[in-house]
């Protein structure tokens, strides 16, 4: 391109074959940005996959906590079954900038302690003395 920019995909024909897609760690204050480049008919699934095995922050909670990952791109969120060319408007992204894409990590709950079996006598919590 003229001028040095890069553009942030690669055409064949009218259509790109990869994106640039630039990863913000939404809740995250030390995670910089990462820039991914990716295949159009990469599913949003293996983008997932792929956040997690190569581009996870070391400030955030381990993977294995991780209950769900959504993506999140022009206001929208990205379906785990789509390809990136059906959820993100490649016309928009021929500016030479990589798609800006939220990511929001949804962490495990953990379960309670477990309560007592029905009929067994569970141990007073208070100090109460009933007259």
């Amino acid at each position: 391109p003229p001028g040095g920019a890069q553009a942030s995909f690669t055409c064949m024909g009218d259509k790109p074959t990869d994106v640039a897609l630039r990863l913000i760690f939404v809740n995250l204050e030390s995670a910089h940005p990462v820039e991914l480049r990716i295949a159009t008919k990469t599913s949003v699934k293996d983008i997932k996959n792929q956040i997690k095995e190569e581009h996870w922050p070391s400030d955030a909670a381990p993977v294995e906590e991780v209950a769900r990952l959504r993506l999140f791109a022009n206001g929208k969120e990205l379906e785990d079954g789509k390809a990136v060319a059906d959820c993100i408007n490649l016309k928009v992204v021929a500016n030479g900038t990589p798609v800006p894409v939220h990511v929001q990590v949804g962490l495990k709950q953990h379960k309670p302690a477990a309560t007592p079996p029905k009929g067994s006598q569970a141990k007073a919590r208070c100090n109460c003395v009933i007259l």
